[in-house]
Protein backbone atom coordinates (compact mmCIF):
# COMPACT_ATOMS: atom_id res chain seq x y z
CA UNK A 1 0.00 0.00 0.00
CA UNK A 2 2.90 2.54 0.54
CA UNK A 3 5.73 3.40 2.97
CA UNK A 4 4.18 2.39 6.62
CA UNK A 5 3.83 -1.07 7.01
CA UNK A 6 0.70 -1.95 8.39
CA UNK A 7 2.26 -3.06 11.76
CA UNK A 8 2.94 0.58 11.73
CA UNK A 9 -0.66 2.09 11.08
CA UNK A 10 -2.50 -0.77 13.15
CA UNK A 11 -4.47 -0.84 16.43
CA UNK A 12 -6.36 -2.51 18.19
CA UNK A 13 -9.95 -3.07 16.89
CA UNK A 14 -8.74 -2.57 13.33
CA UNK A 15 -8.91 -5.96 10.91
CA UNK A 16 -7.93 -3.41 7.66
CA UNK A 17 -4.86 -3.46 5.62
CA UNK A 18 -3.25 0.27 5.96
CA UNK A 19 -0.41 2.65 4.68
CA UNK A 20 0.49 6.03 3.74
CA UNK A 21 0.84 5.73 0.22
CA UNK A 22 4.21 6.81 -1.50
CA UNK A 23 2.86 6.71 -5.13
CA UNK A 24 2.71 10.19 -6.46
CA UNK A 25 -0.98 11.04 -6.28
CA UNK A 26 -0.21 14.53 -7.41
CA UNK A 27 -3.61 15.19 -9.85
CA UNK A 28 -5.85 13.65 -6.90
CA UNK A 29 -4.08 15.97 -4.36
CA UNK A 30 -5.00 18.84 -7.00
CA UNK A 31 -8.62 17.91 -6.90
CA UNK A 32 -8.96 17.57 -3.45
CA UNK A 33 -7.82 21.19 -2.92
CA UNK A 34 -9.86 22.41 -5.93
CA UNK A 35 -12.77 20.84 -4.10
CA UNK A 36 -11.83 22.36 -0.64
CA UNK A 37 -11.66 25.74 -2.14
CA UNK A 38 -14.76 25.66 -4.15
CA UNK A 39 -16.29 24.67 -0.40
CA UNK A 40 -14.70 27.41 1.36
CA UNK A 41 -15.67 30.42 -1.52
CA UNK A 42 -19.77 28.94 -0.77
CA UNK A 43 -20.03 31.18 2.55
CA UNK A 44 -22.27 29.90 5.69
CA UNK A 45 -21.19 27.35 8.30
CA UNK A 46 -19.37 25.10 6.02
CA UNK A 47 -17.17 27.51 4.36
CA UNK A 48 -16.42 29.72 8.29
CA UNK A 49 -15.33 25.85 9.57
CA UNK A 50 -12.66 25.42 6.50
CA UNK A 51 -11.43 28.12 6.93
CA UNK A 52 -8.79 26.66 9.53
CA UNK A 53 -8.10 24.20 7.28
CA UNK A 54 -4.68 24.84 5.83
CA UNK A 55 -2.72 21.57 6.34
CA UNK A 56 -3.74 18.36 4.00
CA UNK A 57 -1.81 15.36 5.56
CA UNK A 58 -0.98 12.51 3.05
CA UNK A 59 -4.10 9.95 2.08
CA UNK A 60 -4.01 6.80 3.90
CA UNK A 61 -5.30 4.01 2.18
CA UNK A 62 -7.16 1.01 3.98
CA UNK A 63 -8.15 -1.94 2.53
CA UNK A 64 -10.74 -4.35 4.11
CA UNK A 65 -11.07 -7.71 3.76
CA UNK A 66 -14.27 -9.65 4.32
CA UNK A 67 -14.94 -9.98 8.06
CA UNK A 68 -12.47 -7.47 8.76
CA UNK A 69 -13.49 -4.43 10.76
CA UNK A 70 -12.57 -1.18 12.45
CA UNK A 71 -14.27 -0.43 15.94
CA UNK A 72 -15.83 2.56 17.37
CA UNK A 73 -12.92 5.37 18.57
CA UNK A 74 -12.32 9.22 18.62
CA UNK A 75 -10.31 10.86 15.80
CA UNK A 76 -9.52 13.44 18.48
CA UNK A 77 -9.35 12.06 21.76
CA UNK A 78 -6.35 12.64 24.90
CA UNK A 79 -3.22 12.60 22.35
CA UNK A 80 -4.80 14.97 19.70
CA UNK A 81 -3.70 15.12 16.28
CA UNK A 82 -5.57 18.53 15.69
CA UNK A 83 -7.49 16.78 13.09
CA UNK A 84 -10.65 19.29 11.97
CA UNK A 85 -11.49 17.36 8.58
CA UNK A 86 -11.88 13.84 7.91
CA UNK A 87 -13.28 12.59 4.70
CA UNK A 88 -14.11 9.01 3.97
CA UNK A 89 -14.05 7.61 0.00
CA UNK A 90 -15.58 4.24 -0.52
CA UNK A 91 -13.90 2.94 -3.54
CA UNK A 92 -15.98 -0.40 -4.11
CA UNK A 93 -17.57 -1.30 -7.12
CA UNK A 94 -20.59 -2.33 -6.80
CA UNK A 95 -21.32 -2.10 -3.18
CA UNK A 96 -24.50 -2.63 -1.62
CA UNK A 97 -25.39 -1.57 2.17
CA UNK A 98 -26.42 -5.26 2.55
CA UNK A 99 -22.34 -5.75 2.33
CA UNK A 100 -21.99 -4.06 5.39
CA UNK A 101 -18.48 -1.64 6.11
CA UNK A 102 -21.30 1.38 6.12
CA UNK A 103 -19.48 4.44 7.67
CA UNK A 104 -21.87 4.94 11.48
CA UNK A 105 -21.42 8.57 12.92
CA UNK A 106 -21.77 9.10 16.22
Amino acid sequence: LGHASAEAVLGAGRGDRAGLTDRPYDALLRSLDTWFARLRGTGGLVAQRLQGCEFRSWPMLSAYDPGSRYTWHVDNGQRTNGRVLTCVYYLNAGWARGDGGALRVL
